[in-house]
């Protein structure tokens, strides 16, 4: 199920790193007629951390698949960890899929190319 906000948080995150070099946490879910939707979070803060928007990204999407709005969503944000197939720390999306029963945690190592483009190696969980 998850497969279906893999490729869009995915692709989401590359324009981002491709135009801005960076990113604040952000979300998609599917909604209950099985619809990606965006979910938008707005902070009285006009630059608040990653931290906070991360939190309250999390507060709105466990309130809307309990209230039945969505069926599960995805966070995603830019981290820095090592690989358990390399010995360095790489920057990697760590990508959150939440649903009613769980929240499973997927890593997606990164390299942008000298051609402003991105290079992903494997995920893994």
């Amino acid at each position: 199920m998850e497969n279906m906000l893999l490729s869009p948080i995915v692709k989401q995150a590359e324009n981002f790193l491709i135009e801005f070099d960076e990113f604040y946490p952000f979300a998609y879910a599917v909604n209950s007629l099985n619809e990606i939707k965006s979910i938008g979070v707005y902070l009285d803060n006009e630059m608040p951390t990653s931290e906070e928007v991360l939190s309250f990204l999390t507060i709105v999407i466990k309130e809307g698949i309990l209230k039945g709005e969505y069926i599960y969503a995805a966070i995603c944000l830019d981290v820095l960890v090592t690989p358990p197939y390399l010995n360095n720390k790489m920057d990697s999306l760590e990508i959150k899929i939440i649903d009613l029963k769980e929240t499973k945690i997927y890593y997606l190592p990164y390299r942008k190319t000298e051609k402003n483009k991105i290079d992903f190696l494997e995920m893994y969980s």
